[in-house]
């Protein structure tokens, strides 16, 4: 809970952060999407928006809340992601894309949740809902709960898979802001999921089904690795999409757009526009000087300079190359004899709040025990 109040927390000065972006060069957004937001993650420094708060039908995006649910049900353990997910007829019978799931067939929550964020699997989201919250109905309350607790405050959850609505139902409604909130959330806190959304493909049921990304962008944009895509015909073509470079990752959310073409283009296009506002910048070199001592007990030398183990680059923001600034996570003083190369700790660059690279630091030549005598004399 409090790593999630962090999280709330630096969410609450979005407004803030997004006020002080430089507008001349922000995008106008493309006419064919109705909401988008781009956001660095690790500072939520937001470069552009566009009908970020408004409420829209997410479809499969859906499961990104889905697998919020799991993921913290797994980090509380009262799912185990080894556990055996037995199908229901109800989920059995559920439409669009999925894995064909049959009625009592079994897959470990692991799978299922495989399922769900390769081949957007809507049985797979069914069957994991009723498992873990009793029922639908039960799974979608606590979805709600987490959305509340995540202060998504535009979003109203319907489904566990965000198909569309029955003419009696209501349909699921997200906005770009809330997704942004989500999406930070899931890859801070369970990092992991990446590796489920980064699968180009995967194989399921002893590899004889063979799922495949929604998201072509994994395959097509460099270093793009999550998150999910969605569509049905009201809600339009969809996508919380993120790509790491040089350390440095990009998250865009676009809704509402008219074609999967002109939704992946304009997420590309965002995601290299985040990228531009940054350089990479060498951070220190191999062997180069740490720039903070550190003490030696009992050593002929009181203190040595650590030096890099290796050398370090990062993307930094165009502008702030003088307000990089170094911290130190230096050993405790070792007790001589110190032989050379012995780890001492390491040293993080950062940009204001955002941790732009680490290097671990060694000691550089052998530092001999100081003899009695010369404790004694340094007394005096």
């Amino acid at each position: 809970m409090v790593l999630i109040r962090f999280f709330l927390m630096l969410f609450a000065m979005l407004p803030l952060v997004a006020g002080a972006t430089d507008a001349a060069n922000s995008p106008d957004g493309s006419e064919a999407c109705q909401a988008e937001l781009l956001v660095e993650p690790a500072t939520n420094t937001i470069f552009f928006e566009k009908n970020a708060d408004e409420p829209l039908p997410p479809a499969s995006m859906v499961k990104l809340m889905t697998a919020y649910v799991v993921l913290k049900q797994v980090e509380d353990e009262l799912v185990d992601l080894n556990d055996t997910v037995t199908t229901s007829a109800a989920a059995s019978k559920i439409g669009g894309s999925q894995v064909y799931l049959k009625q009592g067939e079994q897959f470990s929550v692991q799978e299922m949740l495989e399922a769900i964020l390769v081949q957007s699997a809507n049985d797979a989201a069914y069957a994991l809902a009723e498992h873990i919250g009793g029922s639908s109905g039960g799974f979608v309350e606590m979805m709600r709960a987490d959305a509340k607790a995540l202060e998504m405050n535009s979003s109203d959850f319907q489904t566990p898979h965000g198909l569309p609505p029955a003419k009696d139902q209501s349909p699921d409604l997200v906005s770009a802001r809330d997704f942004a909130k989500l999406s930070t959330v899931l890859l801070h806190k369970f990092p992991q999921i990446l590796q489920y959304t980064a699968m180009s493909e995967k194989g399921f049921r002893g590899d004889t089904f063979m799922m495949r990304n929604h998201n072509h962008l994994v395959r097509s944009y460099p270093g793009c690795d999550g998150l999910k895509t969605g569509f049905y015909s009201k809600a339009g073509f969809c996508v919380a999409v993120t790509a790491q470079k040089n350390n440095l990752r990009m998250l865009a959310i676009l809704m509402g757009c008219k074609s999967r073409r002109e939704r992946d283009q304009e997420a590309a296009r965002l995601l290299s526009l985040g990228f531009s506002k940054y350089r990479p910048l060498k951070l220190i070199a191999k062997d180069a000087p740490a720039g903070q001592m550190l003490k030696i007990k009992n050593g002929v030398e009181k203190e040595v300079m650590p030096l890099a183990l290796e050398s370090l680059s990062g993307m930094v923001p165009i502008g702030s190359e003088k307000m990089i600034e170094r911290k130190y996570n230096l050993c405790e003083p070792p007790q001589a004899p110190v032989k050379a190369g012995t780890p001492c700790g390491s040293m993080s660059f950062y940009v204001g709040d955002r941790k732009i690279g680490e290097v671990a630091l060694f000691i550089p030549n052998d530092i001999a025990k100081l003899g009695l005598m010369g404790r004694i004399l340094r007394i005096f």
